[in-house]
């Protein structure tokens, strides 16, 4: 019976040792799972991180390109479409020069044909 109850006792310690390896297996699985998840979160905080960096910076780029569009357009506004009346302006005026001039030559043309005509009568009137 000594004997029987020195088996129980080695019998009941195994037991306890190997529930408590298995605890301790429990444990550090969790652990595991644990530091695995903490991983993954790190690595999706640090991500988005970096993906609101970057579409931080896009959006500034983007900002800034607008500001120099509307620059450009007040440049164009000021400089350019004054510029474009001053042609047009310019562009009327020669036309206006144009017509003029041909009204002259035709006036010179006329002045032309009557000299000639009178040079011919002359001419007649001299050989007669």
């Amino acid at each position: 019976s000594h004997q029987n109850n020195e088996i129980l006792k080695d019998n009941n310690f195994e037991n306890f040792k190997n529930r408590l390896k298995e605890v301790k297996d429990a444990i550090f699985n969790k652990r595991k799972t644990i530091e695995k998840h903490q991983k993954t979160i790190e690595d999706t905080d640090a991500g988005m991180f970096d993906r609101n960096t970057k579409y931080s910076a896009e959006e500034t780029q983007m900002r800034t390109r607008l500001e120099n569009l509307k620059i450009g357009e007040r440049e164009i506004k000021q400089t350019v479409k004054p510029q474009l009346a001053n042609l047009r302006n310019e562009i009327k005026e020669l036309n206006h020069e144009i017509v003029n001039d041909k009204k002259k030559m035709e006036g010179i043309e006329d002045k032309i044909q009557k000299c000639i005509r009178s040079l011919e009568l002359a001419k007649e009137a001299y050989i007669e």
